[in-house]
């Protein structure tokens, strides 16, 4: 895909994706994603997949909305302590911001505490890094030299021409998910392919935010029948430029990702 057209489809997808994060939080870490179609799990030597899966089912507990005015680092050492999180103080030194930045967003109801927590973060511009068995609240600008690495297992969304499907996954991924984060655009983000016999594997280097996603839009798709992939194939199966129109792309990526309607 050229790099002009995905300048175009990463504006008319941004809206769609700021839209969703909360959502997507809210089904990852509530468990409203049925089944594992898709196994998936870190590449990291402090944290395996259950350590993963402990730190989530913690962030979906429900919890009394923080109070508008409320330091950032009032709200962490009021969280469960059950929960290794922590601020990075020096990345937000970096940006001008401090732990003790007030919290500006009012929050009426309760949620499940991932929800509340991102809620607040993303108005100040902050995000978090799930890695070395801990949450941590950092800036994007940090967060972009060390993403983290997950493999998903997308042997059952592949068949025996498996390299095409492959590629055509890829393609799904970086068009819907924060377009402007893959390598192809500037950003850091990454996707590597690994074949055998009988497993095909994406690793995948991107922020904690989009990882969800990623695992949410993958076992999504592994659930639909009438899955259509994206892109398209030329008569040798080489895969070629997208040429539906973009108001198209952006409907049919809205219906194959459904996030407002889990």
């Amino acid at each position: 895909m050229h790099t002009a057209h995905r300048m175009a489809v990463s504006i008319v997808l941004a809206g769609i994706a700021r839209r969703a994060i909360i959502v997507v939080f809210c089904m990852a870490v509530c468990g409203t994603v049925s089944g594992q179609a898709v196994p998936s799990w870190p590449i990291d030597p402090l944290m395996t997949a259950n350590d993963e899966s402990r730190i989530l089912d913690l962030l979906g507990q429900r919890i009394t909305p923080p109070a508008y005015g409320m330091p950032l680092r009032s709200l962490v050492e009021t969280l469960p302590t059950e929960i290794p999180i922590a601020i990075n103080s020096r990345a937000l030194d970096e940006i001008g911001m401090s732990a003790d930045e007030p919290i500006e967003v009012r929050l009426n109801r309760p949620a499940p505490l991932m929800v509340h927590l991102m809620s607040v973060l993303q108005t100040m511009d902050l995000t978090i890094l799930l890695r070395n068995n801990a949450l941590t609240i950092t800036t994007n600008e940090q967060l972009e030299q060390c993403y983290p690495v997950r493999v998903y297992d997308v042997t059952a969304l592949t068949n025996q021409s498996r390299r095409y499907q492959v590629q055509q996954l890829r393609e799904v991924i970086e068009v819907s998910i924060a377009p402007d984060s893959w390598e192809q655009l500037g950003g850091p983000g990454v996707i590597a392919t690994r074949l055998s016999l009988n497993q095909t594997c994406l690793v995948i280097a991107n922020s904690t935010v989009n990882h969800l996603q990623i695992d949410t839009l993958l076992n999504r798709l592994a659930g639909d029948r009438n899955y259509r992939p994206i892109s398209r194939m030329d008569s040798q199966g080489r895969s070629r430029e997208m040429d539906q129109p973009i108001s198209e792309l952006r409907t049919e990526v809205k219906k194959l990702v459904n996030f407002a309607n889990p």
